[in-house]
């Protein structure tokens, strides 16, 4: 929805992948950027929410419901591999000099290597690093309004997460997330 009024700018997008909220103010030139995200252990319910879980650092994801189509195997962030996607970029990720006799995640590294390692270790979960087949960080067309790079893997789900320096963009913004900048 978006509404004007009297000098008030509000935009706000909603997207149900676990429950997206996206909010901009903007009044008198004080620009307000407001963004939630829930993508826990929610599920739709008859028009509401309906908790199934939380999420804490010592166990991870704990359910709170005993729903048969709910069970901590299937929706436990251990139990999947989650493709990152990448582009090369000294220094952030590179080919090892011995990449030809490594094999997966080993055959890489670089700043952004070590970072989704962190990550990954700091959250259990299991990754595989995958270079962005085209080698773009990822623009829409003009014309077909189709995003190509590692914006457009995350968009059409090749990949679940994207480590790399990619730029903060508006119209990057409008279809993917960002965390906080690492520089």
């Amino acid at each position: 929805t978006r509404s004007q009024w009297r000098g008030l700018r509000v935009h706000t997008r909603s997207q149900w992948r676990g429950l997206r909220v996206h909010t901009r103010s903007q009044w008198r030139g004080l620009r307000v950027h407001t963004r939630s995200q829930w993508r826990g252990p929610r599920s739709l319910c008859h028009r509401c929410l309906l908790q199934i879980g939380y999420w804490n650092e010592d166990d991870k994801f704990v359910a709170t419901t005993t729903d048969a189509h709910v069970s901590n195997d299937t929706n436990n962030i251990e139990n999947q591999t989650y493709i990152v996607t990448t582009i090369l970029e000294p220094p952030y990720v590179m080919l090892k000099k011995n990449q030809e006799q490594l094999e997966g995640n080993d055959k890489y590294e670089g700043y952004c290597v070590e970072l989704a390692a962190e990550i990954a270790k700091h959250v259990g979960f299991k990754y595989k690093l995958a270079i962005v087949a085209d080698g773009k960080y990822g623009a829409r067309d003009p014309e077909s309004k189709a995003w190509n790079g590692m914006v457009g893997e995350l968009v059409y789900s090749k990949a679940d997460i994207a480590v790399a320096p990619l730029t903060i963009t508006l119209v990057r913004e409008e279809v993917i997330d960002f965390s906080k900048p690492f520089m």
